[in-house]
């Protein structure tokens, strides 16, 4: 006799991003002067990156996602633009 156990099959499950919009010193949300659309802090499978939609930019070593400030990711956002190009 042959016994076939039925168990559930393993559920997969996506894991959501946790998203930050960057604001200005004035407290407006951050907006990227290249693709004018507001800039997030996300945090994905492989770390924290800042990303406006279209292009994402890991954030480095020394970058935390409290501290990041609008200039700092739009030189991320920019220094990655650069290297795609």
């Amino acid at each position: 006799m042959v016994v076939i156990s039925a168990c559930n099959p393993k559920k997969f499950q996506r894991r959501q991003t946790k998203t930050i919009i960057l604001k200005d010193n004035d407290g407006k949300p951050a907006i990227d002067s290249v693709s004018g659309k507001p800039i997030e802090v996300k945090t994905g499978k492989f770390g924290p990156y800042v990303t406006d939609g279209t292009t994402n930019a890991s954030l480095q070593l020394g970058d935390s996602i409290e501290q990041i400030t609008s200039e700092r990711a739009k030189e991320l956002l920019a220094d990655r633009r650069a290297q795609q190009n």
